[in-house]
């Protein structure tokens, strides 16, 4: 079975990295490539990335910015990078938005220094379900396994569940 580029992103991202497969999983109705918050944090860990927040504004209720500046630990890109976290009731549902702005603040910046916002990958905080009309939840456990599923063959161990790659296979055709 050919698996699409989107999936050998992310298999190259599992290996790069060493995450685990649940890590991070294609959004099957918005096509996006995306890391969980336990994935970004693994890299942030492994390429010794250091970040500072801080709040730039806030309603004092359910809408603020956050502001991530960091770098890479011995390089001299250190706090040369900024990007942003921002949540109002448009892009959010949580009732948590100030958590919500700095863990989407952080992953981006995480992300960026990384190189896998240019590939085209997410963090999981900026998917927001109601927002985007999707559930991600939903997916997560179908794209989970096939993800497993993936990594189990390129490490030449046969996958314990086949029926998810057989019922994706079964299902492109129609």
């Amino acid at each position: 079975m050919a698996i699409s580029s989107d999936q050998q992103k992310i298999l190259e991202v599992i290996s790069k990295f060493k995450l685990h497969p649940e890590d991070c999983f294609i959004h099957q109705k918005l096509h996006l490539k995306i890391i969980r918050r336990s994935g970004y944090k693994k890299i942030q860990r492994d390429l010794k990335i250091l970040t500072k927040l801080t709040l730039l504004w806030t309603n004092g209720l359910d809408s603020c910015v956050m502001k991530a500046a960091g770098g890479i630990q011995g390089t001299s890109e250190f706090f040369h990078r900024e990007t942003i976290g921002e949540v109002s009731p448009k892009n959010n549902s949580w009732d948590y938005p100030h958590s919500v702005a700095v863990h989407r603040a952080e992953g981006r910046l995480i992300l960026e220094l990384a190189g896998l916002r240019e590939e085209g990958f997410f963090t999981e905080d900026e998917v927001d379900e109601q927002a985007k009309g999707a559930r991600i939840r939903e997916q997560r456990e179908v794209d989970s396994e096939f993800a497993i599923n993936k990594a189990m063959e390129k490490m030449g161990i046969k996958p314990t569940n086949e029926k998810n790659t057989e019922k994706k296979a079964n299902t492109k055709g129609k």
